[in-house]
């Protein structure tokens, strides 16, 4: 399989998952009624928010677009 096979791959299941409800159930509708207060809570000191978790799924899914379209295998500065 060539890179640009790859790439090509990677750049559909990157868009599908971003606008095709049918593929996975929509970020919007999985956070419809959470407000600020409730995403930024935390059951313990070690635990991940709702926040977090989104924060780091946006910074890296950028990250996948920037390797995709730069060949560069860069990591994000923030959203580890």
């Amino acid at each position: 399989m060539t890179e640009e096979t790859v790439k090509s791959i990677v750049k559909t299941a990157f868009e599908y998952s971003y606008l095709h409800d049918s593929w996975v159930h929509p970020l919007s509708e999985a956070l419809e009624g959470l407000n600020a207060e409730q995403a930024c809570w935390r059951s313990c000191d070690q635990c991940k928010s709702i926040w977090d978790i989104v924060l780091h799924l946006a910074v890296w899914n950028e990250n996948i677009v920037q390797r995709v379209q730069t060949g560069a295998a860069v990591s994000p500065v923030e959203g580890h």
